[in-house]
């Protein structure tokens, strides 16, 4: 049974991100703009871009593709509390 999103500015409510997401969503935005690279092989490019060995780019760039907004992320609730945890 296929989802349908009714409202999409309701689709997103209630997720949080870290400053440090935000900024790699919006890396990760002008990579898909300027057509460097098909966004399912981006990990790489985090793992480059932002020191993330590939466990941690790949969690990043899944959390990206279910929150993508090609507007940005302003209307994310950022959660300064939380930390990424770098491995590797």
């Amino acid at each position: 049974m296929e989802k349908k999103i009714q409202n999409w500015e309701s689709f997103n409510e209630g997720v949080k991100i870290t400053l440090e997401e935000k900024e790699m969503f919006d890396y990760l935005n002008d990579l898909r703009q300027d057509g460097a690279t098909n966004m399912f092989g981006a990990s790489s490019y985090l793992m480059d871009e932002f020191a993330l060995d590939k466990y941690s780019a790949s969690k990043v760039l899944s959390k990206w593709m279910e929150n993508f907004n090609e507007d940005g992320y302003d209307d994310l609730e950022i959660d300064d509390s939380t930390k990424i945890i770098f491995r590797g």
